[in-house]
């Protein structure tokens, strides 16, 4: 097996910060469009059974979703 970077303590020596996705819910887009805060107040309800879940669209071809802009970005 290969061995794994360890970050290092000391700030100083730490390199440029790498991040990369280890698995992405392509099919998610299928049943909420929506914003991640929005997302994130609707599940409590929908897990407790207070809410109903958003309804599956099959129409919607799976993905990640448009790609962002930077921030203070025009459209």
């Amino acid at each position: 097996m290969g061995s794994k970077s360890v970050p290092a303590k000391d700030p100083t020596r730490r390199g440029s910060a790498v991040c990369s996705f280890r698995c992405c819910e392509i099919y998610l887009r299928r049943t909420y469009k929506g914003k991640t805060s929005d997302l994130l107040s609707l599940l409590p309800g929908v897990l407790s059974g207070k809410k109903p879940p958003p309804v599956y669209d099959p129409k919607v071809k799976p993905g990640v979703g448009p790609e962002l802009k930077p921030a203070g970005a025009e459209d």
